[in-house]
């Protein structure tokens, strides 16, 4: 088990560069909001001054923010711009969490349930975006990373349009930016309207800029992310001007959807002109991290520092999966393979012998570390260069849910950071339910290749559902029955809309099975019990 982290030696070697960063950002005269997660001073743990860690520590939640720019950061109601969690919203569960960032330092971490409110006129101020808003020229640039686990549409944020298109007040997608889930697409909204839209991969940092061009009819969304995926839209747009009355970060502008995954930084502008500089610093600023890949279609799982700085003195890691999707009986480990007693050119340890954690059963943890020591913390451990990546094997089960994947570092001087888990393969996508065989697509080789096999079978022994599942036991309740046959027959059929459905004619149901493995001693349904 790796100790919980005690502090954050990356943030600190950036905060310099991070106050030149953040002046640069903010020299534009038609900069209304920026709103910066990283920087801990401007963050506040219980929504006032009164009490709570002021200024917020990772691992806080969020009750008050104020705007990086801000003159008496602090100041509820400032005219420096802030936003709170709401007053009618008691819990924690309104505000979003301080999580750390191996470049940046810290960002938010948000599950679709925090509500925090940025109120315009005599009850607070954010730079005076009542006045500076009302009109038809507007444009943000955004910093996030969408979890495939979300729902609905997540909202990164939204004006509240006191003048909605055909009629009517206190309307949400005044001016918003929004991940739609079910087409996958990256929304940016005016006046109640999609005005312009990109797809986009989830699970991976990017940096998206949304103009909406009123006077002219036109808006336009762009977005890079961290792997190099890039798209444009330019389309047709709403003309009429927004009146917005209040505004939400991180959720619509009512409060009923919220964003699924990590936010950085926020910006909104009073006007449509280029701001792709400042989209490329931001680009520079989040995408140099290393991060955990798990490629799809092999389940190879690698350490990859393609864009980070070298991280050196690693003395562990730790890799989990709550769904127990890990293969340890597939892991190559650090431990003789890459450590001391391994020279070669995938060697990343020359000095210290590492030693395996997790046990040969364990789908659920990954876990090694050395408890050797050179006699100084600055000589101990696995050094992760810019450029290099490290495999552990294909120690990944293939699995349709990809969530609950987390991984993280031990500095030897007892430092914990987190790395990013990216999935690849598949075409960008995860495994459809039902696709058994994982080749990409539901079709009859999964029925005949996979669960007809399988049919009967007691898969109660198999250590986690995601095996059990792997094995045709749709529903993984320890075995496989017409149950789970009604289940991938749907999906073949969701999958394959005019198709014949599924047919087990010839196979005898469980209960037949049953009775004949009574019959013959148990031969026949033993032969399909999982070892």
């Amino acid at each position: 088990m790796l100790k919980q982290r005690q502090k954050y030696r990356p943030a600190m070697l950036i905060l310099g560069a991070l106050a030149a960063s953040c002046a640069a950002r903010s020299a534009i005269a038609d900069l209304v909001v920026h709103f910066d997660p990283n920087v801990l001073s401007t963050q506040f743990f219980d929504g006032s001054t009164s009490g709570g860690n002021i200024p917020a520590i990772i691992g806080d939640t969020v009750g008050f923010m104020t705007d990086v720019r801000a003159t008496t950061p602090g100041a509820a109601g400032a005219g420096d711009g802030w936003v709170d969690a709401e007053g009618s919203i008691t819990g924690l569960q309104s505000r979003p969490e301080i999580v750390p960032h191996l470049s940046q330092g810290t960002v938010w971490s948000v599950t679709g349930g925090q509500r925090l409110l940025g109120r315009i006129g005599a009850s607070g101020n954010t730079d005076g975006v009542e006045a500076n808003f009302d009109q038809n020229t507007m444009s943000a640039v955004v910093v996030g990373r969408v979890d495939a686990s979300g729902s609905g549409q997540g909202y990164l944020f939204d004006f509240r349009d006191d003048a909605a298109t055909g009629g009517g007040s206190n309307a949400n997608d005044g001016f918003a930016l929004r991940y739609d889930y079910a087409s996958g697409m990256l929304q940016g909204v005016a006046k109640q309207t999609v005005n312009a839209s990109v797809a986009m991969p989830t699970g991976e940092w990017f940096v998206a800029s949304y103009a909406w061009d009123g006077a002219a009819g036109t808006a336009t969304v762009n977005v890079n992310t961290i792997s190099g995926f890039t798209a444009s839209n330019t389309t047709a747009a709403e003309t009429a001007a927004l009146a917005p009355d209040r505004w939400r970060p991180v959720a619509d502008a009512s409060g009923n959807q919220g964003f699924y995954g990590k936010t950085g930084d926020l910006m909104l502008y009073n006007d449509v002109l280029d701001h792709s500089a400042v989209a490329s610093q931001l680009i520079a600023d989040y995408f140099n991290v290393p991060e955990l890949l798990i490629n799809r279609d092999s389940g190879e799982i690698t350490i990859s520092n393609a864009n980070g700085a070298n991280l050196t003195n690693v003395v562990g890691y730790k890799i989990t999966s709550e769904g127990g999707a890990l293969n340890p009986a597939q892991w190559t480990s650090i431990a003789g393979n890459y450590d001391a007693g391994s020279p070669g050119a995938s060697q990343v340890d020359p000095d210290n012998n590492w030693t395996e954690l997790s046990g040969p059963a364990n789908r659920t943890d990954l876990s090694e570390a050395t408890f050797e020591s050179n006699g100084s913390p600055s000589s101990d451990g696995a050094d992760f260069l810019h450029g290099n990546a490290t495999s552990l094997g294909d120690a990944w089960f293939q699995y349709y849910d990809e969530g609950g994947i987390a991984a993280e570092l031990l500095f030897a001087d007892g430092d914990v950071a987190p790395l990013d888990v990216r999935f690849t393969g598949n075409g960008g996508n995860p495994f459809a339910y039902g696709d058994l065989n994982f080749d990409g697509v539901i079709d009859q080789a999964d029925f005949n290749g996979v669960f007809l096999p399988n049919y009967g079978a007691d898969t109660s022994s198999l250590v986690s559902n995601v095996e059990k599942y792997r094995a045709g036991d749709l529903d993984e309740d320890g075995k496989i029955t017409l149950e789970d046959f009604v289940r991938l027959n749907n999906a073949y059929l969701t999958a394959n809309p005019g198709a014949a459905a599924l047919s087990l004619a010839a196979v005898p149901e469980p209960s037949s099975l049953l009775l004949l493995s009574l019959i013959v001693g148990g031969a026949a349904f033993g032969r399909r019990r999982f070892a």
